[in-house]
């Protein structure tokens, strides 16, 4: 539990996540377009490819953040707090 609230709450991982050489970053540059960028930080976070649900909620997300930056990185930070991430990766 101790290392669940860790990660969930540690500001390093949001630095990690913000990082400009970091995977956030790379698929900004890699894809224009938000359905494929939300399909690889799936990729990167879980190795899989998200659901049309979970595609669509991402996609949404970033749609209506700030920037599309700050919304991937909602949508990673998300990623790694679920339940998937921290129990099987």
């Amino acid at each position: 539990v101790l290392q669940v609230l860790s990660l969930a709450n540690h500001p390093r991982i949001r630095q990690k996540i913000a990082d400009d050489k970091g995977n956030v970053a790379r698929i900004l540059k890699a894809h224009a377009d938000n359905d494929k960028r939300i399909d690889a930080l799936f990729l990167v976070t879980l190795s899989r490819t998200p659901s049309d649900i979970e595609r669509r909620a991402g996609v949404k997300y970033v749609a209506e953040s700030a920037t599309p930056a700050e919304g991937l990185r909602g949508v990673m930070w998300s990623l790694l707090n679920t339940r998937e991430f921290l129990l099987q990766h």
